[in-house]
């Protein structure tokens, strides 16, 4: 196992002790979304411990927070009645990068 893999909730996290820092899960990011932490000077991505502790303090990541449009919405997918679920219901939607066989569970609305 590398430094990156998939927690049992089904999000895709690094562990800092297996990271040896070449950096190539940076550059194979399908999506774009990793970066390099300035003061450890290890990848960082998307969905890090920030937005996790967020979670699980029942709130939203802050990407969800902040968008100015309401664009963004996060949950299980796994309940029906979430708001996730609600929005992917109301509107044609396609998983983002899905022909890159990474099985996203990330959605965009593309019509209605």
């Amino acid at each position: 196992m590398g430094a990156s893999y998939i927690d049992k909730n089904g999000l895709v996290k690094i562990d800092p002790s297996l990271c040896i820092g070449c950096k190539y899960c940076m550059t194979a990011c399908p999506y774009g979304m990793r970066w390099l932490e300035p003061v450890l000077g290890l990848p960082e991505k998307c969905m890090g411990e920030e937005c996790q502790t967020r979670i699980k303090q029942g709130l939203q990541p802050v990407c969800v927070t902040v968008c100015p449009a309401g664009a963004r919405a996060f949950g299980d997918l796994d309940d029906p009645k979430s708001e996730i679920n609600k929005r992917l219901k109301s509107g044609r939607v396609i998983k983002l990068l899905e022909y890159k066989g990474t099985k996203p569970k990330f959605f965009v609305v593309v019509g209605r």
